[in-house]
Order: C-alpha cells, then sequence, then structure tokens
C-alpha cells in the first residue's frame, strides 16, 4: 500500500520523529577544544557537533550512522531535503540560526572528560 504524502505533511512527520528520538540531547564542551560544543544522546553518542568559529559560517555537523543516515532511509530524502528539514529542526530546537547543516562520522562515543 502506497500512502502519498505531501512535503508538509513529511516535513511535520520528520520534525516529531525528530524530537521524540533526538531532542534531548545534552550539550559538552570539552576544555582542549573550546569552539565546539558535541550534542551526546543518553547512550554517550554524539550525534551533534556544533562549530561556532570555523572561518566560514557557524556548522552543525551531523553524525551520519547515529542521525543522518537514519534520516535517508526512513524518509527517503535525497541531501539538500535532509539539510533543510534539519535546519528548521535544530532552529526550533536547539536555537540554532543562521548555521551550515552537514553530514560527518563523528564517531559513537568519545573518551573525553568533558567539562
Amino acid at each position: 500500500m502506497d500512502i502519498i504524502v505531501d512535503k508538509p505533511q513529511l516535513v511535520r512527520v520528520m520534525l516529531l520523529y525528530l524530537n521524540m528520538n533526538f531532542g534531548d540531547l545534552t550539550p559538552k564542551s570539552y576544555l582542549n577544544i573550546p569552539d565546539k560544543v558535541f550534542y551526546v544522546d543518553k547512550q554517550g553518542g554524539t550525534v551533534l557537533e556544533y562549530e561556532e568559529d570555523n572561518g566560514f559560517e557557524p556548522t552543525v555537523w551531523v553524525d551520519t550512522k547515529l542521525l543522518w543516515s537514519r534520516i535517508e532511509n526512513a524518509f527517503h530524502l535525497n541531501y539538500n531535503d535532509i539539510q533543510s528539514i534539519l535546519k528548521v529542526w535544530l532552529k526550533e530546537t536547539y536555537n540554532f540560526e543562521e548555521i551550515s547543516v552537514s553530514q560527518a562520522s563523528l564517531g559513537l562515543d568519545f573518551d573525553f572528560d568533558f567539562d
């Protein structure tokens, strides 16, 4: 059975999915990396990395395995659509504005001592 969903409906479903699964990430900073904030899930996996001063606009790096590919596989969206929806979600949920959003392999966890 095929279900037809228009773009506004898809965005609402994705935002709900993101909030339910990733809306409670904990920001962590590392003393030796002062210009980055890592957003960690309850299992200690780094899902997002916020880099404010990278010579360009602030960037949120989204872990490929923990988040990006899950969206790609579940919702069958292309890179630009995922990027656009994540920008909306990051603004609404984590108050990020005027950011670039990209995917990266951030690793499952860090052996760092966060402050």
